[in-house]
Parts: C-alpha cells; sequence; structure tokens
C-alpha cells in the first residue's frame, strides 16, 4: 500500500532536467505527497521559477480547477497559499487575459 506521503524514485527525464540543463546535483528519489494531503495544510507555498512551466502556472492559479493541472485545486484553498515567482513568470501572468481569482 502506498502512503499518501512517500520515497518514489524520479523519473530520468526529471533527474536529466536536473542534472544535465540545470547542471544541479540530483537525487535518484524524493518524497512526494498527493494534493489532497497538501490541501490539509494549514498554510502553503507555491513556488515556480521556471520560464518552462509559467503557462502551467498561469493556468494553476487562474484557470479551471481540473486533475489536468494538480496545482489548480490549490485554487480551493484561498488565502492560505502564498505564491512566489520570478519577475519574467509574473510579468506572463499579468499580461494574460483577465480570469476571476477563486
Amino acid at each position: 500500500m502506498e502512503l499518501p506521503t512517500h520515497v518514489t524514485k524520479l523519473s530520468p527525464e526529471t533527474v536529466y532536467r536536473d542534472q544535465v540543463v540545470r547542471k544541479q546535483t540530483s537525487p535518484d528519489h524524493a518524497i512526494t505527497q498527493g494534493v489532497s494531503t497538501m490541501l490539509k495544510a494549514k498554510h502553503l507555498i507555491f513556488i515556480d521559477f521556471d520560464p518552462q512551466y509559467q503557462d502551467a502556472m498561469a493556468d494553476a492559479l487562474y484557470g479551471p480547477v481540473s486533475s489536468k493541472n494538480p496545482s489548480s485545486f490549490l485554487q480551493t484553498n484561498g488565502s492560505h497559499v502564498d505564491v512566489i515567482y520570478t519577475k519574467e513568470i509574473g510579468d506572463f501572468i499579468r499580461n494574460q487575459p483577465k480570469r476571476p481569482l477563486r
């Protein structure tokens, strides 16, 4: 039985991205948890520093809540979520068509 929070093997793509593209050391395992576990937290910090994911970040913050973008479920936590991103990502998000906050 897999626990909601557990150690999992990272995909070869993730390890490659971290080691080769980002030139970082990368373990081959990491701690992970499901969205339902995260939504039980008293406070969450949502961080994105990679412009490659700016579309997904914008959708997570302002798009429909959907399992296609699990981060979008953070919208249901309202003021308990702090979002941190780069100026570049912030500019991108601000220049998107305005969608109502949830």
